[in-house]
This record gives C-alpha cells, sequence and structure tokens, in this order.
C-alpha cells in the first residue's frame, strides 16, 4: 500500500519528483545525489554567485536582476553534481528548473535557468556507490 504522502528526498514536491522519477525516468538515488528544491530567497543563495553581477554599493545585487528572477522566490528544483576538473569536488555550476517559469520572448519556458553571468558547464551527477555494488 502506498503510503498518501509520500516524503521525497531533500525536500521536493511531489510534482518535482514526478518529474525526475516518472516523466524524466531518473533513478531514485541519482535524485537524491544530485537534486533538491530550493524556494525563498534562498534560490538567489544559489543563483547569485557570480563576482560579475551588477550590485548596489551596500553590495545588494541590482534590482533589474531581482526583478528578473523573481519568479524563483516560487521554488523548483536544483541540480548541481562533482567537478571532475576540481578532484570531483561539489561543482560550483548547477541549473534551477522554476516551478513557475520566467517567461519572455528570450527564454523558452520549458528551460532551466543557469546562473547569471555564471560559466555554464555538462552536468557530471553524483553517482551513488550502490550502482557499482550488486
Amino acid at each position: 500500500m502506498k503510503p498518501e504522502n509520500p516524503q521525497h528526498p531533500n525536500n521536493l514536491t511531489p510534482n518535482e519528483y514526478q518529474e525526475l522519477a516518472i516523466e524524466s525516468a531518473i533513478h531514485p538515488a541519482l535524485i537524491k545525489a544530485n537534486f533538491s528544491h530550493i524556494a525563498g530567497t534562498t534560490a538567489y543563495d544559489y543563483l547569485f554567485i557570480s563576482k560579475d553581477l551588477p550590485r548596489t554599493n551596500t553590495g545588494r545585487i541590482a534590482s533589474g536582476y531581482l526583478k528578473r528572477y523573481a519568479h524563483a522566490e516560487h521554488g523548483g528544483w536544483w541540480v548541481s553534481g562533482l567537478d571532475p576538473y576540481n578532484n570531483w569536488k561539489p561543482m560550483e555550476w548547477g541549473r534551477f528548473k522554476p516551478t513557475y517559469p520566467r517567461i519572455d520572448e528570450k527564454v523558452d519556458s520549458s528551460n532551466t535557468n543557469p546562473r547569471p553571468k555564471h560559466p555554464t558547464a555538462s552536468p557530471t551527477l553524483t553517482y551513488p556507490t550502490a550502482f557499482g555494488t550488486k
């Protein structure tokens, strides 16, 4: 019997988990190791890490970027993994798929959002050791 309110890993919402596990057929162990739900101003902590982002004199991110990424406060899933060029340490790179995407003429609403003013990379997911044993 299925529990009515299953607890999904890393605070993923039921819709996010269904998208990843069912619709995208990602193994639950990979989801647990690499994906998490972020929301509120925490989303800005993940997205706004570049030193090249315009800031006010007080260090606050410029209001244009805050407005452009306001949709991120509603939450979404974040994926990141390991950095093969930095001794397999946790990678700074990541992608954010908002629950309610920003829609404009330049951004396809189905895409994930990279960090602004930050280099992109290919995902190198954390590979759970359980996959290598039988």
